[in-house]
């Protein structure tokens, strides 16, 4: 018995990579800077007290350093990551929707959703605008004079 698996359709491969890459691009940078999180992390060294017991100067008295350690500040790192992560996916909706509806006008929705979604009205804008906008057609366009 021969049992191959479907081959993928090259349209379906290129709709996926269409939708998710400007997630995949922020996911990737979004490790970079957890990486230098987590690299300050482990060189943060608590800092030293300076002042004799009993006596405390005027910097520690109205800019009290917070005793932190590294646990707690790994926990911050990785629900920083996270928190990130699922802004970044919620950001990038309008471009996915105009991906897999393979909208003509995926290049502007896009634009549009980097470069103004983070203006609330923008990224609304874009939504709609991958909502409402129609793939192109498939039908071959002829010309009567």
């Amino acid at each position: 018995m021969n049992s191959t698996a479907a081959p993928v359709p090259p349209q379906a491969s290129k709709t996926f990579l269409k939708a998710f890459l400007p997630l995949i691009i922020s996911v990737c940078i979004f490790l970079l800077l957890a990486a230098v999180d987590v690299f300050q992390v482990l060189t943060y060294e608590q800092p030293r007290q300076v002042s004799r017991p009993g006596q405390m100067t005027l910097g520690e008295i109205f800019s009290p350093r917070p005793t932190v350690d590294k646990v707690q500040l790994m926990v911050i790192v990785v629900v920083s990551f996270i928190v990130r992560t699922v802004l970044s996916a919620i950001y990038f909706i309008p471009t996915v929707i105009a991906a897999f509806r393979q909208s003509r006008h995926y290049l502007w929705i896009i634009l549009t959703n980097i470069f103004a979604g983070w203006t609330i009205l923008g990224w609304i804008g874009a939504l709609v605008w991958a909502f409402l906008s129609k793939p192109p057609s498939s039908e071959p366009v002829t010309l009567s004079t």
